[in-house]
């Protein structure tokens, strides 16, 4: 499923937010209250029967993720089947472009907040190694 365009369950598609081997992420939101989410749809295994197995592990273990609380976890929204295609799905809340700084214990929140420089600076990793390369573009700000 990579259409964007149209309604997945309880949703409407906005756009894709990212794209991996386990599945897809969209932008999207609730067609009845037009709260935004992160919907997460996850690659199916072709065979039938594998697919029902795969599937009834995933609605467990986000059933499982629900009950989690902690200010470095999206909280879910919603979980399900799209009836129409019959995928799996978990709805998260969307925080792109918020501040999460009231998410965090007193004490304990960073002391710089927002993207990271390297998402427009750099590729983000070492070609060499292969590796994250989180501080490649740690710099100095000052005021003119």
């Amino acid at each position: 499923m990579t259409d964007t365009a149209g309604n997945f369950a309880a949703y409407t598609l906005d756009s894709i937010f990212m794209q991996s081997s386990d599945g897809l992420m969209y932008r999207a939101h609730h067609s009845a209250s037009g709260a935004s989410v992160l919907l997460k749809v996850p690659t199916m295994p072709e065979e039938a029967e594998e697919a029902a197995r795969f599937r009834d592990r995933f609605l467990v273990r986000a059933n499982g993720v629900r009950s989690l609380h902690h200010h470095g976890i999206l909280d879910l929204r919603d979980i399900g089947l799209d009836e129409a295609s019959g995928l799996p799905f978990i709805a998260y809340e969307s925080v792109e472009g918020k501040d999460l700084y009231d998410r965090y214990p007193e004490g304990t929140a960073p002391y710089v907040r927002g993207e990271s420089c390297n998402t427009a600076a750099t590729y983000g990793y070492d070609s060499v190694t292969q590796m994250q390369e989180t501080k490649a573009t740690l710099c100095r700000i000052t005021p003119a």
